[in-house]
């Protein structure tokens, strides 16, 4: 999943002890003024309308586009707004890059968790990883770890890839006309 892997890279560049967010930049009604923002928000609202009808018509397909759907405005608006570049300005002195991080730390950790929380039904445990990185304790973000496990490739003598390790594909059952079994 890029956005948390770009989240982390914006928090492992972030200024803040121990990953502690500060949300000094919110608005008065609460939500953080995050530039760019808005197809991001708007990803994350219609999200559960569009999982419920498809879920009542026994689309699940649909339904995990729409979650897929915030994946996709995440990324979008990490490549667009470049959290680790609003850090190293803000190291360097500029204060409006330090808000506009706040901001976009903000909102994509308000995505994450509309992830975890739209995923949930589909992909229980990598949802509960999501949430639980996204879930700060005590006003802390818990260090950063992969929320899906690498699948590494094999490569054969002449550097080729030879097979996927820990590959999705099911193991073979053995040959039936032998009498083979797992």
């Amino acid at each position: 999943m890029i956005v948390s892997e770009a989240l982390v890279r914006g928090l492992d560049v972030c200024p803040r002890s121990e990953h502690q967010l500060s949300w000094r930049s919110r608005s008065p009604s609460g939500e953080a003024p995050a530039p760019g923002a808005e197809r991001l928000r708007e990803a994350c609202r219609q999200a559960p309308g569009l999982i419920g009808t498809a879920l009542a018509e026994f689309d699940f397909r649909r339904a995990t586009s729409a979650v897929w759907g915030i994946v996709d405005e995440a990324n979008r608006y990490v490549n667009h707004s470049r959290p680790w570049e609003l850090a190293k300005a803000e190291r360097a002195g500029d204060e409006h890059a330090g808000h506009q991080l706040d901001a976009t730390l903000v909102a994509l950790v308000r995505a994450c968790r509309a992830i975890a929380e739209r995923l949930s039904p589909f992909l229980p445990d990598a949802a509960a990883r999501v949430a639980r990185q996204c879930t700060p304790l005590d006003g802390r973000l818990l260090s950063p770890s992969p929320v899906f496990r690498r699948i590494a490739t094999r490569t054969d003598a002449c550097g080729k890839p030879a097979q996927a390790m820990g590959s999705l594909e099911p193991e073979p059952l053995g040959d039936p006309a032998q009498g083979v079994t797992p």
